[in-house]
């Protein structure tokens, strides 16, 4: 990994992000249940995985379409609809 300062990262364009901004978000379903807090991200090779903690244990999310709804960094949160067999 390389690390440089936040206020030399280059910008984004709208929707874009760096991985280390989705660290802390606090992760709910659209029902708004809170299952906990993004804790890492894993690259897999096909797709990244979120690693999140919550009162539950550890849960892994998938960075896909279909689970991702809305990532929120001014609320500090990301929004997910959980996919049958899931969690």
């Amino acid at each position: 990994w390389l690390q440089i300062p936040v206020e030399e990262a280059l910008p984004l364009a709208e929707g874009e992000y760096y991985l280390f901004q989705l660290t802390g978000l606090a992760v709910f379903t659209v029902e708004g249940e809170s299952l906990g807090t993004l804790t890492s991200v894993i690259e897999t090779g096909a797709n990244r995985v979120f690693v999140v903690q919550g009162d539950k244990g550890e849960l892994l999310l998938p960075d896909i379409e279909d689970v991702v709804e809305d990532i929120d960094f001014e609320n500090g949160r990301l929004t997910v609809k959980l996919l049958l067999g899931l969690i």
